[in-house]
């Protein structure tokens, strides 16, 4: 059919002449397996609604995780790439919300200028604006966290040098002002299972927020079960 379509070379087309383009992201839904085909990285699926943010994340962390245990990657890399694989699929999500949730123009000035890697103004806006509190069930890693989105900062802007600001503001006792931080491979690891625990949160409200059509999801859902689990 690609020969017959090119083959075609009147002015206008015939009204039977139609030719696809393929557009840049292709994906299947995670919620209910159709495909799409979008432009952009991030989209709605077609057919539930289902956003990709947090499945694009899951994605990209696995090949960062990968690449670290084949020591394609430093641990200091892998913490710098997947901040920000998490800051670009958290700020697509506060990106709808501000396109699609009525407010004051305040408000929105301020979630236009929330910066992901301060922890604490990100939580307590997210929770106070939309009731998504990122850290739900993770009281114990929480400082954890902090100090490695802190630790993203200082290798992204000071060379992996600790700063006073690091130093106050981490709680990391076993660095001093201007120690070079050499990062381990398990916080690394540690780091990317807490951020996609956030980002699943985050996809989990948002998605509460704007509901998918769960007649696609349950349909996804009766076919696993009549075959098994496996894919389309």
């Amino acid at each position: 059919m690609d020969a017959l379509a090119d083959s075609i070379t009147d002015e206008p087309r015939p009204d039977f002449y139609y030719t696809s383009t393929a557009q840049q992201t292709e994906f299947r839904c995670s919620a209910c397996n159709s495909y799409n085909d979008i432009r952009g990285k991030y989209g709605y699926c077609s057919s539930c609604g289902w956003r990709n943010s947090a499945e694009f994340q899951r994605a990209a962390l696995e090949q960062i995780r990968d690449r670290l245990v084949k020591d394609e990657v430093s641990s200091s890399d892998a913490v710098k790439q997947s901040v920000s694989e998490f800051d670009s699929a958290a700020r697509d999500y506060v990106d709808q919300l501000i396109a699609r949730v009525p407010m004051k123009e305040s408000r929105r000035s301020q979630l236009e200028r929330l910066l992901f890697h301060n922890l604490d103004k990100f939580e307590n806006l997210l929770t106070d604006c939309f009731d998504i509190n990122l850290l739900r069930g993770m009281s114990t890693d929480r400082a954890f966290i902090k100090k490695m989105f802190l630790r993203r900062h200082v290798y992204e802007h000071d060379g992996g040098v600790a700063t006073q600001r690091y130093v106050d503001d981490s709680g990391d006792s076993n660095i001093e002002k201007g120690d070079l931080i050499r990062e381990t491979a398990e916080n690394a690891h540690k780091l990317i299972g807490g951020l996609n625990r956030m980002i699943s949160t985050f996809e989990n409200d948002f998605q509460e927020i704007f509901e998918p059509e769960q007649y696609c999801i349950e349909v996804e859902k009766k076919r696993k079960r009549r075959t098994g689990g496996s894919s389309a």
